[in-house]
């Protein structure tokens, strides 16, 4: 064994202790903030049947109550799908604002029209005016059964509590001139819901009282659209409208069809004649419409389905210089600006629209088109995701942060 092997090794010098104190600092890393992502646009509505395949167990419907929020709602359900309704509205939760009138519009009587919505204040575009539960819903075809349709819409009217009751006979009815007729009281008013959780799969219709007071017009200042996951109605504005102003709403299911063709839809489902400023154009006028319309209605599946691979597109648009800047930009602005024009929107469309012309000027580096875009996109995607955005502010905040950011300028320097 060597000497010394067992003893302790004396204590290091300053100098020794120095340098082993000062060890050589490593460089932190520097972190990237997080990519904004540019919002995706809502999917389209499913296409629903009017009427189902009824559940091969059976064709009988239950009528019930469901009292989730401040309006009671009585609903003729096929089997099943009252608790699945009742779990999806479980998991949501009631809205704090559902069943109020967010803005407080008036109900006014109009010389030789009836009635109409008016706000009491400027409202800009994306801000939501009434957010409504309905009191009734059912299949919009009422299935045959041992009880007679009339027996089951009179069933479920008598459900209603006395105030709602009393409400629905104070609806228009443009079918007859019997205030007590239900039938026609339903058909006149009722809105679409689309599919219900549950195994029919066919469409739903909710009457609303304070939705059934808006006008129709063919260049709407608002649009409708129900919510499922709080079981209630919207009425958001698609511009600014000042106070004072009446509300408009489309009741045609094709906003983009001609001039003649909406004529004949309002006219035998609601035995009027629309007066509205579109359909007040001279001849020529209505004649340029019709084809500006035509078009956005005949590139909108085209365009929507474009949008699926769109990504691709983009990106062999930024790496080619050989094509123009405008090249992905030109064919959107022009469709935007037909509807601008008709004042005659497809949210759905519009938003897609923009998710893809959002990512083609972030590539080209123009952030005051960019702010422009994102800001009116968080206005359009409000009146779907109640006071949410979507993450649009973010994008109209920092566009450079967006992955798209640069890559057409680099790619042509």
């Amino acid at each position: 064994m060597k000497r010394g092997f067992l003893k302790s090794k004396a204590p290091p010098s300053r100098t020794d202790a120095a340098s082993q104190s000062e060890a050589p600092r490593v460089a932190k890393p520097v972190t990237k903030p997080l990519a904004i992502a540019i919002p995706v646009a809502p999917p389209q509505d499913p296409d629903v049947p009017r009427v189902g395949r009824v559940p091969a167990q059976t064709s009988n419907c239950i009528i019930t109550t469901l009292t989730n929020g401040n309006t009671p709602t009585v609903c003729l359900f096929y089997p099943d799908t009252k608790e699945a309704v009742i779990e999806l509205l479980k998991n949501s939760g009631p809205h704090p604002e559902l069943d109020l009138l967010v803005t407080m519009p008036n109900i006014k009587a109009i010389p030789g029209q009836g009635r109409g919505m008016f706000t009491t204040k400027a409202v800009k575009a994306g801000d939501h005016i009434l957010a409504e539960r309905p009191m009734l819903v059912s299949p919009e075809a009422v299935p045959v059964m041992p009880s007679s349709p009339a027996d089951l819409l009179e069933l479920m009217i008598g459900k209603l509590p006395a105030v709602s009751r009393a409400a629905f006979y104070k609806l228009h009815n443009c079918k007859t001139s019997d205030p007590r007729d239900i039938r026609g009281i339903i058909d006149t008013n009722a809105l679409a819901i689309g599919r219900l959780p549950g195994p029919y799969d066919g469409m739903h219709a909710g009457i609303v009282y304070s939705v059934s007071f808006f006008n129709h017009s063919c260049t709407p200042n608002a649009e409708h659209h129900w919510d499922m996951k709080n079981f209630g109605f919207y009425v958001t504005a698609l511009r600014p409208i000042a106070a004072g102003e009446q509300i408009y709403i489309s009741y045609c299911g094709d906003p983009f069809s001609s001039r003649a063709e909406r004529q004949e839809d309002l006219s035998s489902k609601y035995s009027f004649t629309c007066a509205c400023a579109s359909c007040k154009l001279p001849k020529d006028l209505s004649s340029r419409s019709d084809v500006r319309r035509k078009i956005i209605g005949s590139r909108k599946q085209a365009l929507l389905q474009e949008h699926k691979k769109h990504e691709d597109t983009l990106t062999a648009w930024a790496t080619d210089p050989s094509l123009p800047d405008d090249h992905i930009l030109k064919p959107i602005r022009f469709v935007m600006q037909l509807m601008e024009e008709e004042q005659a929107f497809d949210i759905v469309l519009w938003l897609s629209l923009a998710e893809i012309a959002c990512k083609a000027l972030c590539a080209l580096g123009d952030r005051a088109g960019v702010v422009e875009l994102a800001q009116k996109a968080a206005a359009y995607t409000k009146t779907r995701k109640y006071c949410d955005d979507a993450g649009w502010g973010k994008v109209a905040a920092a566009p450079e942060h967006t992955k798209w950011w640069g890559k057409r300028k680099k790619t042509v320097e």
